[in-house]
């Protein structure tokens, strides 16, 4: 069941998820806007779907958005892009991925490759 709104400190505010069945959760974390938005959680605990329906969400907020999938599988990873393009979020998002065959030195630069992406939207006024 999904939470509401949980404040965390430093006045950063999410969403408090609560998968029952395993006990385990999931946090999505950001600015209210989806800014530096970090989906996290144990294995099969629906993150992609989350992050998903976050990006589909978006849709005319004039918002960029920016999905990375690292060390999974293709078919996954190909599903997201599939269902981004079916449903027009494409126009508005970034997707930087890397599969879990890649060499560890390439997965280790997918969080900075985001990182840049990032900043240089917050410094041509995006909101991404």
């Amino acid at each position: 069941m999904a939470g509401g709104l949980v404040e965390f400190e430093e006045g950063t505010i999410g969403i408090a998820l609560n998968l029952e069945s395993n006990n385990v959760g999931v946090a999505l974390m950001g600015d209210g806007r989806g800014q530096r938005e970090l989906v996290i959680g144990d294995r099969k605990t629906d993150k992609t779907t989350v992050a998903t329906h976050t990006i589909l969400n978006q849709q005319g907020q004039n918002v960029i958005c920016v999905y990375v999938g690292n060390g999974q599988k293709v078919s996954p990873m190909a599903q997201v892009v599939t269902t981004l393009q079916e449903r027009g979020a494409m126009q508005y998002t970034i997707v930087v991925a890397e599969t879990g065959d890649s060499p560890a030195t390439i997965q280790y630069l997918i969080p900075y490759t985001r990182a840049h992406l990032d900043e240089y939207f917050m410094y041509v006024n995006d909101t991404i």
